[in-house]
């Protein structure tokens, strides 16, 4: 799930091309990491909140207008393995890994995307960058490597004298619990307020 699909990626890299005389966006709909309700163990863990919130912002990235994802009862009569938010058999709603992926998104892919540029790697990274209405810029790092950690240097605009970071983060991968972003994790009534940003001291534009 985490792997690069380079034949898939070189599909929706058409898709901007094949609507640009549309003049609208488009949407993805039944989207989710695995069909026939996910896989277990797979789909319901940490590594699909990096998923999503990758794609989400590769599709962004491609002129997306918007994504549908799966959730809840399927088809085949059971709650999908993938879907972000689980409801037990008293009707009790909890937010499983992939829903914290779409929860950073909802945080740092508002408005405006940002061009940039990042330095070839071996580590299986992605960055993406965005303005909102307020002149903030997030950057979002993406490492889905299992094996590496990556340390970034990151260059900002001119003007940039401070800098915080909201972390994604599980206690591994294959975490089904655990998961939480700035410090907290999202309550049984569906709330979320970060807790935990790390402070970061810009040294000229680094």
């Amino acid at each position: 799930m985490l792997a690069p699909v380079p034949k898939w990626e070189a599909n929706l890299d058409k898709l901007p091309d094949i609507l640009k005389d549309k003049h609208v966006p488009y949407r993805v709909n039944e989207m989710n990491s695995f069909y026939g309700g996910g896989k277990a163990g797979v789909s319901d863990t940490f590594a699909s909140a990096l998923w999503c919130l990758d794609y989400m912002f590769q599709l962004a990235s491609l002129g997306c207008g918007g994504v549908n994802m799966q959730t809840d009862i399927n088809q085949l009569g059971f709650v999908s393995h993938y879907s972000p938010i689980y409801k037990d058999k008293d009707g009790r709603v909890s937010a499983r890994p992939e829903y914290y992926g779409m929860l950073a998104f909802a945080l740092a892919g508002k408005d405006e995307l940002v061009k940039l540029t990042a330095s070839e790697t071996p580590i299986n990274l992605r960055a993406y960058a965005t303005k909102n209405a307020e002149g903030h810029i997030w950057v979002t790092l993406v490492n889905k490597d299992l094996a590496q950690e990556a340390k970034i240097d990151l260059k900002l605009p001119a003007g940039c004298t401070m800098a915080e970071a909201y972390r994604l983060t599980a206690p591994s991968a294959d975490s089904k619990t655990g998961v939480t972003l700035a410090g907290a994790a999202v309550t049984s009534e569906g709330t979320w307020t970060p807790r935990l940003t790390v402070n970061f001291v810009v040294v000229g534009n680094t």
